[in-house]
């Protein structure tokens, strides 16, 4: 989409290098948070149609915000967080249904407490990843200033995510929390980590975040669910949409208040539409100094903040009318559309290791203790491991089973 974008500046050539390449994981990574969304309630024809359209919806966001509004989105704030958990969000509105909102539905998209355990492990690498994701398009100083903002505000939302969980469960951990709202941090600053944010600014936006996203597992999760339609099978309003929404509106005044006294001689180069038009006795002198000036269209520090707020405006409207128009095309009868019965059941499509049921595998382990006593292990006792697709939801007596957790 880009390529096709750029065809004319490129010689009627789609141009590949390491810039075009990250973009294009930007872009997939706005999908998967929609993904999140959504997750175990989509057929794999359904996935596929929603990745062509969001692809499309994606790459013309993209393209308003950073080619006609020029906005400072170095990490993906409102590019990929806020577009793509809105357009998330307002896709599983359109394709809701009523059922889903039933306590025993919302069971099925819970596995086992190893489940649970495993997903940290993606929790664990997102953490540490998530300085370098900020910082992969950041230039000259800008790019250690991503590094430590991002480092701080993530820091700092992992010790308030557990802070309020420990507060709202008394005492105890929620793994939902634990595992999402410790990378909040990560999103807030996402906009402004190479900007001058100093590390108290940081630690405070990060702070904040995680407190926010911890709050919305435990409260706003359940309201939008249960009231109003919008099942969220991995939290990602709490995790993308909300702490997306706040850092956007930290974006616009961390721009704001952008002065040349402090960026000093990068200044033009952190906000280049900030410098003179071009053949302007100011940026004739400025060309003095600095040859590397390029011209730009004499933006102050206020008209940058309103553009930030425009891009916000744009985004939602995209990616909610881009979500409503996929949705309805979703809901179309010519797809292989997920019955009720297969809800966030992997066996449909995956191969699965078999599991054992409770008494089975007591059985198991009292045969294993006993030859750890005495060595004596009778193989004759017959253990019932194999289980069809079927007898396991015959099992659960009303007709939903899942071995699965949607992943973070």
């Amino acid at each position: 989409m880009r390529g096709f974008l750029r065809l004319s500046e490129n010689d009627y050539r789609i141009k590949l290098d390491i810039v075009s390449l990250i973009n294009s994981d930007f872009t997939a990574a706005t999908i998967l948070i929609s993904f999140g969304v959504v997750l175990g309630k989509l057929s794999m024809s359904q996935y596929l149609i929603m990745v062509l359209f969001e692809t499309v919806f994606v790459t013309i966001n993209e393209w308003i915000c950073y080619e006609m509004f020029f906005i400072k989105d170095v990490g993906g704030t409102v590019a990929i967080h806020l577009f793509g958990a809105f357009f998330g969000l307002a896709l599983a509105r359109t394709i809701h249904q009523k059922k889903w909102s039933h306590d025993d539905f919302n069971k099925l998209k819970f596995g086992s407490h190893y489940n649970d355990l495993l997903s940290l492990i993606g929790t664990l690498f997102l953490w540490m990843f998530w300085p370098s994701f900020n910082a992969a398009l950041a230039t000259d100083d800008g790019r250690y200033r991503a590094v430590f903002n991002t480092y701080f505000a993530i820091t700092a939302s992992c010790l308030s995510a557990f802070m309020t969980s420990s507060f709202l469960s008394h005492g105890k951990f929620s793994l939902d929390i634990i595992q999402n709202s410790t990378l909040a941090g990560g999103v807030v600053v996402g906009a402004v980590c190479d900007m001058y944010l100093y590390p108290w600014g940081a630690l405070i936006c990060g702070a904040g975040a995680g407190v926010i996203s911890a709050l919305g597992y435990f409260y706003l999760g359940p309201i939008l669910d249960r009231k109003l339609g919008f099942h969220d099978t991995c939290g990602v309003n709490n995790l993308h949409a909300m702490p997306a929404f706040l850092g956007t509106l930290i974006s616009a005044i961390v721009a704001g208040c952008a002065t040349k006294e402090v960026y000093g001689s990068g200044y033009y180069t952190q906000f280049p539409k900030h410098a003179p038009l071009a053949n302007t006795k100011e940026f004739l002198d400025l060309k003095a100094l600095y040859p590397d000036l390029q011209p730009g269209l004499g933006w102050t520090p206020a008209i940058q903040a309103g553009y930030q707020m425009a891009a916000m405006g744009v985004t939602l409207a995209l990616a909610i009318g881009g979500a409503v128009l996929t949705g309805m095309v979703l809901r179309l009868p010519i797809w292989d559309a997920v019955n009720e019965y297969n809800v966030f059941e992997d066996d449909t499509h995956w191969e699965l290791p078999t599991k054992m049921k409770r008494d089975d595998e007591a059985q198991l382990r009292e045969r294993i203790g006993r030859v750890s006593k005495d060595g004596d292990y009778n193989s004759d006792q017959p253990v019932v491991v194999l289980h069809t697709l079927s007898e396991k939801k015959a099992a659960t007596g009303n007709g939903y089973y899942s071995d699965h957790k949607a992943p973070v």
